[in-house]
């Protein structure tokens, strides 16, 4: 076992961002539960989005309606098998994108230094980080945006300009915050 969490640091980094994230899921009525008050108005968001009402024309959501949209083979499991197991599945793709971050975090400093200590602290660093690890165990429109901002980045650092643009603008898709990262 040490043998391989030697050769596979990144591995176990990972690892470690699963189980800090995943944790509060095994907790009493959380993962089929509400976890967060955001996370149920995303998810209720996407539902009636799926029941044909319009954001902002039939509802009000505080945010740009981008997630409403991603969260919709969420919200059609929810309507076949009931909005528990949607929010559940929702959040299962959360780890998805925990994951991606990490890695994503992980290559960006690879590029811009030559330590492999370095970039391996840099992931474990995201992967323990506080706000990270509680804005990536349920839906919420952070990870979302570090996910879009992140590739961004790798993508500017690898000169397709154009393509992360576009990544940019699906960042400021889900939340308006995100123009910061293109500010900066």
């Amino acid at each position: 076992m040490l043998r391989t969490v030697r050769n596979h640091p990144l591995a176990l980094i990972v690892l470690v961002a699963l189980v800090l994230r995943a944790y509060p899921w095994f907790l009493p009525h959380t993962l089929l539960g509400v976890m967060e008050v955001d996370d149920g108005v995303y998810y209720g968001a996407s539902r009636m989005l799926l029941a044909g009402h319009l954001p902002y024309a039939d509802f009000t959501i505080v945010h740009p309606p981008l997630t409403s949209i991603l969260l919709l083979p969420f919200a059609a499991i929810g309507a076949v098998v009931g909005d528990p197991y949607g929010l559940a599945a929702a959040r299962l793709a959360m780890a998805g994108v925990a994951v991606a971050n990490v890695l994503l975090v992980h290559r960006l400093a690879a590029l811009v230094t030559p330590s492999r200590a370095l970039a391996l602290a840099a992931a474990a660093g995201y992967a323990v980080m506080p706000d990270a690890v509680i804005a990536e165990h349920t839906l919420l429109l952070e990870p979302v945006v570090n996910l879009f901002c992140l590739s961004a980045v790798l993508l500017l650092l690898r000169g397709r300009p154009f393509l992360a643009g576009a990544l940019f603008a699906l960042a400021g898709g889900v939340k308006v915050f995100a123009a910061a990262s293109v500010l900066a």
